[in-house]
């Protein structure tokens, strides 16, 4: 399997082999606890800023959980992109929160993303779909991160056409 992207100059080929899809702990058969630790601290400040670098990131104990699951992508032996899955067993449907979703900045218009978001929904399906006969995808985001087009086509779609708040959230249904 090869990934292919333009970066505006020509075309990039990467081999299959050197990108790997892992949930959860298996990140950590990988790469040492410490390296996880770092490379996944430096993709929540990507994504959420310097203040998040003071908030505990709690990950063994998170990758454990029978309600959260976290993919994560490895292009060679860096964390390049990730994704977390929340279960909220709520009535009379339960939810499935998506967030933390990012990419390094380098690693944009790759794919990447796009692949560990469809991996992140199959894990979520493997794991709870039996237990959670109905259940649906969320997500939230600012619409001042311009990625909207990426949730659309993904499949996700507002859940109300017009809102006032600044973040929308986005469902989809499965």
């Amino acid at each position: 399997m090869y990934w292919q992207f333009s970066l505006g100059d020509g075309t990039v080929n990467i081999q299959g082999n050197e990108v790997q899809v892992l949930i959860s702990r298996e990140v950590y058969n990988v790469l040492p606890d410490e390296v996880v630790e770092e490379q996944y601290r430096s993709l929540m400040t990507q994504l959420h800023g310097e203040a998040s670098s003071a908030v505990p990131l709690q990950l063994p104990a998170r990758l454990v959980s029978d309600s959260e699951i976290i993919v994560f992508l490895l292009y060679g032996r860096r964390i390049v992109s990730t994704a977390q899955a929340s279960l909220a067993t709520t009535f009379p449907r339960a939810h499935v929160y998506i967030n933390n979703v990012v990419t390094l900045a380098s690693h944009h218009r790759m794919g990447f993303a796009s692949e560990v978001l469809r991996s992140l929904q199959v894990a979520a399906l493997d794991r709870w779909a039996e237990t959670y006969e109905q259940f649906r995808f969320e997500l939230s985001n600012s619409p001042k991160k311009d990625n909207a087009g990426f949730y659309a086509r993904m499949g996700f779609r507002p859940r109300t056409k017009e809102s006032g708040d600044e973040t929308v959230v986005w469902v989809l249904d499965v």
